[in-house]
């Protein structure tokens, strides 16, 4: 049972999954990378806790298409920049995948 605060959002219409809100980024990737085993044909979002590049690249191991960096940005307005130079350029997506 996890006992952090969890939300979990469903957008219907764009058939995404954003999963937000824990408390420890190892506990948001570990629920996170559940919801992406359950949910394989669906692109994810990984956002909560992401303050560096290692942070965004948990995320992406554990299925998410994108992240999202928001407090972070409170500290240092230039840190998703710094975090899309450190990452560097990925690979293409999965054949049959587009970039919606």
């Amino acid at each position: 049972m996890f006992t952090e605060r969890t939300s979990v959002g469903l957008d219907v219409h764009a058939r995404s999954i954003m999963g937000c809100g824990l408390d420890t980024v190892s506990g948001a990737v570990g629920l996170f990378a559940e919801v992406a085993r359950a949910l394989p044909d669906t692109p994810l979002i990984g956002c909560g806790g992401i303050m560096d590049a290692d942070d965004a690249r948990e995320y992406l191991a554990a299925g998410a298409r994108a992240v999202q960096v928001g407090t972070a940005l409170f500290h240092d307005p230039t840190t998703a920049f710094r975090i899309a130079r450190e990452i560097g350029p990925q690979t293409e997506p999965p054949a049959g995948e587009d970039d919606r």
